[in-house]
Formats: C-alpha cells, structure tokens, sequence
C-alpha cells in the first residue's frame, strides 16, 4: 500500500510505502502540485501492482504514462510528435530494457534515420527522446536520464526566407477569391500562424479596439496554448471591416461562427490553403522555396528592422523561448552589415 504526503520543511509530495520488511520509506515526486503528484503516485502504483522493476521496464511499458502527461499538457501535435519519435526508437531497440538504451545507440539510430529523413527532421526526434527519458525520470521509472547529452546533428544555418514589399502587394493583388485573400493580408500584416487564422471567428474581432484575439477553445489550442492579443495595423483595418458591413449596412452575423469556412462550423483545410498559395506562388513565378509561413517570418522581420523590442517581437509571436525569437534579429544584422560596409574615417 502506498500513499502521498507532504512534508513542513518541503515544498514537494511524497509517496509513501512499505518494504517486505514492513520498513516504511520514501520516493519524491518532485512535484509541488497535488494533482500532478497524483499522476506520479497512480504510475507508480501501476508499476508496483505489475512487480515491474526499472531494470527490465521497455518502451511498450512507459510510453503511455509519458503519452498521457503529454496529451494533458500540450497540443495534439506535441503528442503525434512523441508517438512518432518513439514508434521509431522502439522498432529499432525496442528489445532492450530503456535503462540499456545507451548514447552508442543512438548514434546508430542517427545514422539510420539519415538514410530515410532531414537532419532537421531527425533532430526534432533527437530532442523528443531526450525529452522523453526526462519524463521517464520524472515519474520515477529512470533514475537518470542516460541520453541526456544526446548530441544534434549540426546543420548550416539557412537564410530566413522572406518576401519583399513589393512581392507582398504582387500576391495579394493577384488573389481573386475573396477569403482567401483576406488570409494572406491577416498573416502578412500580423504575423499569425495559418492554424490561427482558420479558427478566428467573428467575435475574435474588435475593430473598436483595433485588436484580434487569439483564444484558446475547445476545438483549438495555440502552440504554446497561451492566448495573446494582437494589434491590427491601418491598412489591415479597412479589409476587416468588410467582413461586417457591405456598402456601409451591417451583416447580420452569428458571432461564434468560423470566418473562414463555408457554412461558418468547420474552418477550411490548413492544407487546402497552403496548397492554393503555393499556386498563386507559382503563377508569380516566385522562388520555389517560399510558402505560406514566409508571411510570418517576413512580418516579425519588419519589425525588427523597425526597431520593436525583441521581447514585444517574443510576445506578439507567441512564442514560449526568445531563442525562438532571435531568429528574426539575425535579418536585422545582416542590414546592419550592409549599412557599416562603407563606413571610413
């Protein structure tokens, strides 16, 4: 039998539980929360109650209890993610007890992978099964993270693809269907992400305040399931503002409906979209390369060029590391580069 506790002096729980002795001792969870360590203590209950020990425990045994956490902290795509990573780790070492998985392996498991994926692919699976064997020790079925000093795949840093001004105006004016345009000029004039687009509806909207929310709902969560919201430049206003009046009379509007869907219940298709720009793309005769997501990067660019603060840049991204941020400035240095080459006494 065990059970939770919580002692003065600490601000973590416990669990409790007896030996065969009948000797009482102690595991951390490492938890402050009560309902976090309750996680921790039904997993390690599970593990008791099938005699299971960390010395013969597989990655078929572990993965729900680390798949569960994920699927209550972070957003459907985080937990493909790991179900992916993981899928592939075990069809190759899958017969090894997880405390065996060792750094040698995984250089073998990388040069493997290579064969059949990107080394930026293969990173985000390198940082996903250190990931992975962290939670592992969390919830006590590791003692240590054996692969905590996994190493990346070094890859040359590319340049940020972006558009000009004048390519920006080129797309938008070549754009016939009406909503499909409104997106484009939504993602090129804030900087949000095509998912977060598809799932605004019309209540999001405060052209009063000259404001776009990005809320967390049932059927949509942010990337960093954080809600922020947005300022909505001049330029940007005038095409909203179509969306609720035509010739200066008010749209009757149901304001829980999709802005961008047929029958205002279900968004379009984030591959339909991107697939229908990459089109207009082409048309164009623009570099290959380009996408839709270029529009963020070209936004969050401009504005470092316009000297905003990298932490209202952070903010304004909804991004949870400024790391993820800093990626942007390095546009800025390189015009800073340009403009100094000249520079004599």
């Amino acid at each position: 039998m065990s059970f939770l506790f919580k002692r003065k002096d600490f601000g973590f729980w416990y669990i409790g539980y007896y030996d065969e002795s009948g000797k009482m001792k102690k595991i951390s969870t490492n938890e402050k929360l009560k309902t976090r360590a309750d996680l921790v203590h039904d997993n390690f209950k599970k593990k008791k109650n099938r005699n299971i020990t960390p010395d013969i425990l597989y990655l078929k045994d572990v993965q729900d209890i680390v798949f569960n956490f994920i699927k209550n902290n972070y957003v459907p795509g985080t937990l493909l993610i790991y179900r992916n990573a993981i899928k592939n780790l075990d069809s190759q070492f899958g017969y090894k007890p997880i405390k065996s998985i060792t750094l040698i392996d995984i250089e073998e498991y990388k040069s493997r992978r290579l064969k059949t994926i990107s080394p930026v692919t293969l990173n985000i699976e390198l940082r996903t099964i250190k990931a992975f064997f962290n939670y592992c020790v969390k919830f006590n079925l590791l003692s240590e993270n054996q692969l905590s000093k996994i190493s990346q795949i070094r890859i040359q840093e590319k340049k940020l693809l972006t558009f000009s001004a004048e390519e920006i105006n080129l797309i938008i004016g070549n754009i016939r269907h009406q909503k499909m345009k409104l997106i484009v000029t939504i993602a090129a004039y804030t900087g949000l992400r095509l998912n977060e687009i598809l799932h605004l509806k019309y209540s999001r909207m405060n052209l009063q305040e000259k404001t776009i929310e990005i809320i967390n709902s049932g059927k949509f969560t942010t990337k960093t399931k954080k809600n922020r919201i947005i300022p909505v430049p001049n330029t940007l206003l005038i095409e909203l503002s179509s969306l609720f009046s035509y010739n200066d009379t008010p749209l009757l509007i149901d304001p829980d409906n999709y802005i961008f869907s047929a029958e205002g219940i279900t968004p379009y298709d984030k591959s339909y979209i991107t697939r229908k720009f990459k089109s207009v793309l082409r048309k164009l005769n623009l570099n290959e390369d380009l996408h839709f997501h270029c529009l963020r990067h070209t936004y969050f660019s401009n504005l470092s060029r316009l000297n905003v603060p990298v932490n209202y840049i952070k903010e304004l991204a909804g991004h949870s590391s400024i790391k993820t941020t800093e990626i942007y400035l390095h546009n800025f240095r390189q015009d800073l580069n340009n403009f100094v080459q000249g520079f004599k006494y």
